[in-house]
């Protein structure tokens, strides 16, 4: 038996990213006019597709983020909120920018979902917190989210009437980078001692 056939593409300003089953990703330069860079999210599912997805229940997705303060990047989420069922693949993005104007930076990504409960049934299928990310300078990129919400959050008598999630991440700079930036780095963070 042929396995169903599930498509998802989502159209970034400068990116088509086109995923089959979240294991084939293709990635499509585009030049886009402003008009054309507003964020579009499509997903096709072919009629034999016989997975679970509670179409009666729609969840807002929210998405937030911060970063520390001892990494110099902008990060934020490409889309503030997606619409999806019970069981549904999503691909949504966030984009990073590293502010440094000579340093290559490593951060690494911790998430948060609120209310804490629904974080049992969130899953990721691919995401950028998984592996440290690293930027050139003024380098930004977009970094992509596969996930869905499990449809057995139906089943759940505390969140079956849910209509709001909220995924948040935090970007940190990762321990390993070069003992000189952290130096100046030390110095412009450090307190002035009263004489």
């Amino acid at each position: 038996m042929q396995a169903p056939l599930r498509w998802q593409v989502c159209l970034s300003p400068r990116f088509l990213y086109i995923a089959r089953d979240s294991k084939s990703v293709f990635f499509i330069e585009l030049q886009l006019t402003p008009m054309c860079a507003r964020r579009a999210m499509m997903t096709w599912e072919d009629s034999k597709v016989k997975s679970r997805i509670v179409y009666d229940h729609p969840i807002k997705i929210k998405f937030t983020s911060q970063v520390s303060d001892t990494l110099p990047w902008s990060f934020l989420p490409a889309q503030r909120e997606i619409t999806l069922c019970p069981g549904q693949k999503t691909l949504a993005f966030y984009v990073a920018t590293n502010r440094h104007p000579t340093d290559a930076l490593v951060g690494v990504a911790t998430y948060n979902v609120v209310p804490d409960i629904a974080g049992a049934y969130f899953n990721k299928i691919q995401c950028f917190c998984f592996d440290e990310q690293r930027l050139n300078p003024g380098e930004t990129v977009d970094m992509p989210i596969d996930f869905f919400i499990d449809p057995a959050i139906e089943d759940d008598k505390i969140l079956k009437g849910i209509n709001e999630i909220t995924l948040s991440y935090t970007f940190f700079l990762a321990e390993d980078q070069s003992s000189e930036w952290w130096e100046e780095e030390r110095e412009k963070h450090a307190r002035p001692t009263s004489v």
